[in-house]
């Protein structure tokens, strides 16, 4: 595979999970987060971290906001009487949009410096996966735009836990999508559903692996930290002595992302 396709694939990757919010195409999302088994990355972790908590704290607001609506149609007269209606129905308003004061996102990431929190931050809401209304540090909202992220918040709420998506894990592949081209374990997976489909001898993937620079070990480890995974965001399907099955899912969107990426390195060829 060309190095102008890795050059384009994490833009192709944003690309794609842009486009499986916004069009609920839950396949794609999953399929996206059986990948997160593929690295332990370090450096990922403040941005994962931070896609997880904005979602935790944006299904709270939506809980805190159905329960002020409550409180102001069944207390209304009580509530204007004491003179707090307005205040509280202001609150209820900001809650369902679901923006969160910025130093208090901070406050849960004590240990990571303001310099890099903003730059997390700032990619994020350039790749537009998060908005802000930058008003400054101090009166400064972040929330989930309501265009991607409403459908999946929503059922989130309605259901009363995430069934519907598992952050943590959708958060490392945004962070992935911020790098400027793929770990090299993430290439060797791409690589081998390209090259084999779903379908493979363990041979053939060390082969990939021993390729791309990792030794066997790194393929061990990712088999085994797979199957520590929940069922619902394994990469494998089936792991047997011989061979293994990868998930159809993490197949579909594996193809839908070396295809965005295709079609970038084409247009940047074209431009250039």
């Amino acid at each position: 595979m060309v190095q102008d396709l890795w050059d384009e694939y994490s833009e192709a990757l944003a690309e794609t999970i842009l486009e499986a919010l916004e069009t609920n195409d839950y396949e794609i999302l999953r399929g996206i987060q059986r990948f997160s088994s593929c690295t332990i990355w370090a450096k990922l972790q403040g941005m994962e971290g931070l896609v997880n908590t904005l979602f935790e704290k944006t299904i709270e607001a939506k809980e805190e906001a159905k329960n002020l609506e409550d409180r102001l149609t069944n207390e209304e007269v009580h509530y204007r009487t004491i003179g707090v209606y307005e205040k509280m129905e202001e609150r209820k308003e900001r809650k369902e949009k679901g923006k969160i004061p910025i130093q208090e996102i901070k406050t849960i990431f004590s240990d990571t410096s303001r310099g890099a929190f903003l730059k997390n931050i700032n990619m994020l809401e350039e790749k537009g996966f998060i908005e802000t209304n930058s008003k400054g540090w101090n009166n400064c909202d972040v929330w989930l735009p309501e265009r991607y992220w409403g459908d999946i918040i929503e059922e989130a709420v309605e259901r009363g836990k995430e069934e519907s998506v598992y952050s943590a894990a959708l958060g490392k592949m945004i962070a992935f999508s911020s790098m400027k081209s793929p770990t090299k374990t993430m290439k060797a997976i791409v690589i081998a559903l390209n090259k084999h489909g779903i379908d493979m001898k363990r041979e053939e993937l060390k082969e990939i692996y021993l390729q791309e620079g990792l030794g066997e070990r790194k393929m061990i480890n990712f088999l085994k930290r797979d199957q520590s995974k929940e069922e619902e965001i394994r990469a494998i399907e089936n792991l047997g002595e011989r061979e293994l099955q990868f998930k159809r899912e993490l197949e579909r969107a594996n193809e839908r992302c070396l295809k965005r990426a295709r079609q970038r390195a084409r247009t940047a060829r074209r431009s250039s």
